[in-house]
């Protein structure tokens, strides 16, 4: 049964919505920053899969998103922020970072996203940025 956990350093960056191009017939194509982040999930996710084919059952996602804390920050929300206690309710929401995450490790961990069967987002605040997934397989019938 597959069960694993990594973590993407670095601040959580979400899903980028599809950009167009004004040549011939305005084909869509997903924004550099984004791109490059799913690669950096799909290191990680690769390095925690130690070399295991990808699972083809339904699967549970979950990550916890860690944001930098503002520059803005009072001393009572910084304090609560190192902590790892103090919310991030910011731009950015929660569904497009889960989706990036999602989508880096569609082919490493399960063969396509629509395996994610159950699912859970938190986004928090700290002076360590960075994003936590655990994954695992779900056991019962599946269709």
């Amino acid at each position: 049964m597959l069960k694993i956990a990594f973590t993407v350093e670095g601040e959580p960056i979400p899903k980028g919505r599809p950009r167009f191009t004004r040549q011939q017939g305005r084909r869509a194509y997903t924004p550099d920053r984004t791109k490059n982040y799913e690669m950096q999930v799909g290191f990680a996710a690769k390095a925690a899969m130690r070399g295991h084919r990808p699972t083809s059952l339904p699967v549970h996602v979950s990550i916890k998103a860690f944001f930098p804390i503002p520059k803005s920050a009072k001393k009572a929300e910084r304090e609560a922020a190192a902590k790892e206690q103090l919310w991030h309710c910011g731009k950015c929401d929660s569904d497009n970072v889960f989706k990036s995450i999602a989508d880096g490790a569609i082919g490493i961990v399960y063969d396509d996203d629509k395996q994610i069967c159950e699912m859970a987002c938190t986004k928090m605040y700290s002076d360590h940025p960075r994003v936590e997934v655990d994954i695992w397989e779900l056991e019962g019938a599946s269709r």
